[in-house]
């Protein structure tokens, strides 16, 4: 049966991901997750459509051309602005040529998000051609240290898994244009469906098209991945910790305060016979346990 996860719903319906994890916590007759993890659940089409069309979500069902959902990912075509552009180019329709630039950079421009600062981070899918693998690169928006525009940011590649060094950091330093968004570059060219844009861990942007960035995928695998996420049920139940002792945390928002400590803010319960109760948790209760994302708030 068809499948889909929490950024095809969101497409689908209009808004962004944060929206569809609320969905998930408030309204009780939200479609429970059938397959994928914790932080990746993946529901049955049908009932998603049937549910966001009885909340008046999304009342024109997934079979709408513009909305994505119920299609596999890997099977969607995700062109980014400029090559929009460059296809209608190619059938000689100039005015959508410079549709799809212009609305790119609006779309980047007019974010609620925007303009990016330093210490945001940016994940970019570069999906598998030929005998190259899938793989992504991670950079940080940082000052580009030009005296005559200190304003001016620009990417540094951090981390990457390409299979080879020579293939990584292709959108690093400032962007083609000197007073462009330090993502512009990849903004245009990779396009918004294949990128990921995190602030202080919260998770600003996040394509439809995209895999997760390193440390989330040793997350998902049972690492820790760095802080708390938003959206997102953790445990530290490790195997050794009796049931009664164990933690859950739900995780309903992430913010840095003025000295930079990060503080995530959910609902925690000890044992499963327990109620949940509000709490801010930092960054010593993130070291202090094998945090790892939960497969359900049961």
């Amino acid at each position: 049966m068809e499948t889909v996860n929490l950024a095809q719903i969101a497409q689908c319906a209009g808004v962004d991901r944060a929206a569809v994890v609320n969905w998930r916590h408030r309204h009780p007759d939200f479609p429970a997750g059938v397959a994928g993890t914790g932080g990746s659940p993946l529901f049955l089409a049908g009932a998603v459509e049937a549910w966001l069309t009885a909340h008046g979500k999304h009342p024109d069902g997934f079979t709408t051309p513009a909305c994505r959902c119920g299609t596999p990912p890997d099977t969607v075509p995700a062109l980014s602005p400029l090559a929009a552009a460059d296809q209608a180019k190619r059938a000689r329709d100039w005015e959508g040529e410079i549709g799809a630039l212009t609305q790119g950079h609006q779309k980047l421009t007019t974010a609620r998000w925007a303009p990016t600062r330093q210490g945001d981070r940016l994940t970019v899918t570069f999906e598998a051609q030929g005998d190259s693998p899938a793989f992504t690169e991670t950079y940080e928006v940082v000052s580009s240290g030009d005296a005559n525009w200190p304003e001016q940011n620009e990417l540094r590649l951090v981390e990457h898994t390409a299979p080879s060094d020579d293939l990584a950091g292709w959108f690093a330093g400032s962007p083609e244009f000197s007073d462009g968004d330090a993502i512009e570059t990849a903004w245009m060219e990779a396009g918004p469906d294949r990128l990921t844009l995190t602030r202080a861990g919260v998770v600003l942007h996040e394509g439809s098209h995209i895999l997760p960035a390193p440390a989330e995928a040793e997350a998902e695998a049972g690492g820790t991945g760095g802080f708390f996420r938003e959206g997102y049920i953790f445990s530290n139940q490790d195997g050794y910790t009796a049931p009664e002792d164990s933690w859950k945390f739900d995780c309903r928002h992430v913010t840095t305060t003025p000295t930079g400590e990060r503080i995530a803010f959910g609902f925690v319960r000890v044992g499963a016979d327990s109620k949940w109760a509000p709490t801010g948790l930092g960054r010593a209760d993130w070291d202090r346990a094998p945090w790892t994302w939960a497969t359900s708030d049961a």
